[in-house]
């Protein structure tokens, strides 16, 4: 094996962790070598990449697979033998393994703390094994010689559990209006004002630093933002598909001021690698470094109407070419009589990202939105 070649561990690739691991195979800086664990994803499935750019298609899978090993069990089974091994290597450990989305988490009131003891469990045992591992020198392409220190990446936040400040904007038609916006200036919702799924979040950040100030290992905290493609049946497009198909219409919400801000997975995941190494070619990897850190993922505002219309234009097309013979008239857009304010919060996410060149790409999220249709209409 290249010992020079950086690595990282990803605990989970789920919609968000199989994202940061296409984003570690398409860095532009650095050849990564790539471990994912998930005891629910096949050896095949977690070499297949996205071909998704903004500059054309991408299709590396064949040539990474000397650089990706996939382990198909649950990291708590892991032998202590294969878990340092794999601690020994990496240069980075993603965690992101958080089970449940938001109607989980109303349905389930025992989630969160299920949660909560998984990363517990997880990042003491990193701790344990952290003490024995020879802490030597070694090189790395990220910045020479340098110490190695253990850092997790922990994607168990969420964007939605803090409170936008209000913020005066323009938008597309030249009217400035004030919409919420979070951000560095943004603090948690009160809980009275969180749902379920919020308060685990914040809930999963409160111990998440306990106990990286509590076992001396330094972690970052992310606040992920929504991405796509999003192939649960109550997403948004989900369920403008299902509308569209069995009544003939499609109801969303009018205007440029409703909406939701994204990334495509990929994108997501390509700031936590622009961090990551960042972090490790700077001093920032120093014993001086605070050794917990929150970081809220950015999101490009997307308006409902582009769902409506990606959703119309491809329900049409598929009736066209399955139904033409019935003559189906075109699809009816009907607007929603009331929005909820909440949905015209935008999310510029942590300064830090963009210092260091994280500028989310729109074009992807075109291509996710698509995707996500695709799979609503298959």
């Amino acid at each position: 094996p290249n010992t020079n070649m950086p690595s990282v561990l990803i605990i989970g690739i789920g919609s968000v962790g199989s994202g940061i691991s296409q984003a570690f195979h398409q860095s532009h800086t650095h050849d990564w070598k790539v471990t994912t664990i998930d005891p629910n994803v096949s050896e095949t499935d977690a070499y297949v990449h996205v071909p998704v750019s903004a500059t054309g298609p991408i299709d590396q899978a064949d040539n990474h697979k000397h650089s990706h090993n996939h382990i198909q069990t649950s990291v708590e089974e892991l032998s202590d033998a294969v878990f340092r091994e794999l601690l020994m290597e990496c240069d980075e450990i993603v965690y992101a393994a958080e089970n449940g989305n938001r109607d989980a988490y109303t349905n389930d009131g025992t989630l969160s703390d299920a949660n909560v003891v998984r990363f517990r469990s997880f990042i003491t045992r990193v701790a344990n094994h952290d003490m024995h591992i020879d802490q030597r020198n070694i090189k790395s392409q990220l910045g020479g010689y340098s110490p190695k220190h253990t850092h997790v990446s922990y994607v168990g936040g969420s964007w939605t559990r803090f409170e936008g400040v209000p913020q005066t904007q323009t938008n597309r038609a030249g009217v400035y209006a004030v919409v919420p916006m979070v951000s560095d200036a943004s603090i948690p919702k009160a809980k009275e004002c969180c749902n379920a799924y919020e308060t685990a979040k914040s809930v999963a950040c409160v111990e998440a630093e306990k106990l990286s100030n509590d076992l001396k290992i330094s972690v970052t905290f992310w606040d992920w933002i929504s991405v796509v493609p999003n192939y649960a049946p109550n997403y948004t497009i989900a369920r403008m598909v299902t509308e569209a198909l069995n009544f003939h219409r499609i109801t969303y919400s009018p205007g440029c001021e409703y909406g939701r801000p994204l990334l495509h997975s990929v994108d997501a995941g390509r700031a936590l690698v622009l961090y990551t190494e960042h972090r490790l070619s700077s001093s920032i990897t120093s014993a001086s470094t605070p050794v917990f850190t929150c970081l809220i993922l950015p999101g490009v505002f997307t308006p409902f109407i582009l769902f409506r219309d990606i959703v119309k234009t491809r329900v049409e097309e598929q009736q066209h070419t399955r139904d033409r013979d019935l003559l189906l008239p075109p699809i009816d857009v009907v607007e929603q009589r009331v929005t909820p304010q909440f949905l015209t919060t935008r999310c510029d996410g942590s300064a830090l990202l963009n210092d260091i060149g994280f500028f989310p790409d729109p074009t992807m999220i075109q291509i996710g939105l698509e995707e996500t249709c695709r799979s609503a209409l298959s």
